[in-house]
């Protein structure tokens, strides 16, 4: 299954970065499911489910190896949403076999950083579902790997604007 998704975070002392962010199920992903509903003239009708999955995350990551271009770290994600089933009926959006989902994800990540405002990151890891929603057929659990641009945005409002009040706050924060 893809599952896109975008975090942000904050680097301390380029040992810790810490930060959240958002994933999703793909909706090019289909996972879809047959449902017969009950309508109000007691016929059946046949509607098709999709299957939504999405949650928060938050991040702890450790850097243990630094250079001016590359970067070797152990991310850790935990994320709080949701998985459901979501059909069309009579013009209304019904929602389906809801429930808390909690995954956990240890990954092992490496970063390219080509200059001060841009890098290429790709990670690889499992995810495990600490709480699943069960009434969903399907495991969740599983490896990941993420490829992705990363984009420094500190760095870039420091390339800016050098003399701001803003920016001289950030250089003795990171001295």
């Amino acid at each position: 299954a893809n599952i896109w998704g975008f975090v942000f975070g904050v680097n301390f002392n380029n040992k810790i970065n810490i930060g959240g962010g958002f994933n999703t199920l793909s909706k090019a992903t289909p996972f879809y499911k047959n449902k017969m509903t009950a309508t109000d003239v007691k016929t059946d009708s046949l509607v098709k489910e999709q299957l939504w999955f999405y949650y928060w995350t938050y991040y702890l990551e450790y850097v243990f190896y630094s250079t001016k271009h590359w970067q070797f770290s152990f991310p850790l994600e935990i994320g709080l949403g949701t998985a459901q089933y979501q059909y069309q009926y009579e013009g209304k959006t019904v929602t389906d076999e809801a429930h808390l989902i909690l995954p956990i994800e240890p990954a092992f990540s490496v970063t390219y950083q080509f200059n001060k405002w841009v890098g290429f990151g790709t990670e690889v890891g499992y995810r495990f579902m600490l709480v699943n929603n069960n009434k969903i057929k399907g495991n969740f659990n599983s490896p990941t790997y993420n490829l992705g641009l990363q984009i420094y945005f500190i760095q870039i409002f420091k390339s800016l604007f050098p003399h701001s009040k803003i920016t001289k706050k950030l250089n003795s924060l990171s001295e």
